[in-house]
């Protein structure tokens, strides 16, 4: 989980956006938890608060298949809290932004609540260059060692409850409160707090590799090798060729990671078509047009953006679903997913996720759909009218559900191996990521 921190800053004091930080820690914490994952047979997942961001933080941690909510009101405390009431594990695990985690660091804490401990923290290790630095960190190391608090803090959901979680209206320090409240509630029930000094985080630190993460095709997007960083990580192969060859920075092609789905009940698949985010960009107009011309065919639109409800309830054929965070019964229930975008998306996450469900694409060629959907779908040309729009749809064969599952698949294979294949990410040495 990893709220805004506002004293995080560049060289020129100004603040540093968490979207810098992103690309070179997020993977620690995901390879701490596949760690974990891999150990102990058990399955996690890892929660990024976007605190009224105004860069790209949100997009990308959604790149790296992190589920990302949001909190509106600039408070730490509100932040974690907000992270902990969506979170649906037993354990809690909270590290900021900007902070490197170690591999065994989820493993660790979890083994030591596993054998009594009620929650567990670890020390961060600060390593600042000038003096006058390094001094007021040795202080705040030997106050946090005194008085209890880390980067690193992991606890039990129903202790957490039962402290009360963080303080909202503290602006600093948090963590200190917090955990001096969970060391008392442990003596009190006799479940002691594990300090795991032996696996200190590592804050943000210039000299650390960058990769930085090309989500896009805006300005905001390929923006980020304005920056020069060691590796530009495109999130398509239609991304990684509109992206401007950078001195220094080596560009390669990351894929977007995706879970394959949870065994679930089979559930009936009606002959309705899907469709999300109903708006212009989305290709909404042609949206229009269709429901208009097939009105023996029924379409469920799903809230994206903004809410475009309205714009349809004079249809019979449609139903219109508020925004939702589950969409598995949606794609599973669904024959087809429409994606007429009229804008170069980079590499729509949604086609893989109905595809997994064994529900295919009909698309445009704009920017990666053509990519995303592959052989398992239809690729339409983005001048094609609705009359085209209307016969494939009614002439798409049963069998690409099953193409478009195994084409899918090959999406969700671990990341890991790619970053250390390109030399971001080292098995041995976590830092370096």
């Amino acid at each position: 989980m990893t709220p805004y921190r506002p004293e995080s800053t560049r060289s020129d004091g100004s603040p540093q956006p968490e979207a810098a930080y992103l690309p070179r820690y997020l993977p620690t914490v995901l390879a701490s938890l596949s760690r974990w994952e891999e150990t102990s047979g058990e399955q996690g997942e890892v929660i990024v608060v976007d605190n009224a961001s105004t860069d790209a933080t949100a997009h990308m941690a959604a790149t790296f298949g992190v589920r990302v909510i949001s909190q509106s009101v600039r408070s730490i405390g509100r932040v974690r809290n907000s992270a902990a009431a969506a979170a649906h594990g037993r354990r809690l695990f909270f590290t900021d932004a900007d902070v490197a985690l170690p591999m065994e660091a989820i493993t660790a804490a979890a083994a030591a609540m596993d054998t009594g401990a009620v929650g567990g923290a670890i020390p961060p290790l600060y390593t600042p260059k000038r003096l006058g630095a390094r001094l007021l960190c040795a202080y705040w190391d030997h106050y946090r060692t005194a008085h209890g608090g880390a980067q690193g803090v992991a606890q039990f959901a129903t202790a957490f409850k039962e402290v009360g979680g963080y303080q909202d209206d503290l602006f600093m320090s948090e963590d200190v409160d917090f955990f001096a409240r969970l060391t008392a509630h442990g003596r009190a029930t006799a479940a002691p707090v594990a300090i795991l000094a032996d696996l200190r985080v590592r804050q943000a630190r210039p000299t650390a590799l960058i990769a930085g993460i090309q989500h896009s095709v805006s300005k905001t997007g390929l923006g980020v090798l304005a920056g020069h960083p060691h590796h530009g990580l495109a999130v398509s192969e239609f991304v990684r060729r509109r992206a401007p060859q950078t001195d220094g920075t080596h560009l390669a092609v990351l894929h977007p990671p995706f879970a394959p789905p949870q065994p679930s009940h089979p559930m009936t698949r009606t002959r309705s078509v899907l469709m999300v985010n109903p708006i212009p960009a989305k290709g909404s107009d042609l949206l229009h047009q269709l429901i208009r011309a097939m009105p023996e065919q029924h379409f469920t639109l799903v809230e994206g953006w903004w809410n475009t409800a309205d714009q349809f309830t004079a249809y019979p054929n449609t139903t219109f679903v508020a925004r939702v965070y589950d969409m598995n019964p949606l794609y599973r229930s669904h024959r087809l997913l429409l994606v007429p975008s009229t804008v170069e998306d980079a590499f729509p996450r949604v086609i893989i996720e109905a595809a997994l469900h064994g529900t295919p694409s009909i698309g445009t060629d704009r920017g990666g759909i053509p990519e995303a959907i592959g052989p398992a779908g239809i690729v339409l040309p983005h001048t094609a009218g609705p009359q085209a729009w209307a016969d494939a749809i009614r002439t798409a064969d049963h069998a690409l559900g099953e193409q478009a599952r195994q084409h899918a698949a090959s999406f969700t294979r671990p990341r890991l191996p790619d970053l250390e294949t390109l030399g971001i990410y080292s098995a041995t040495n976590t830092s370096s990521t």
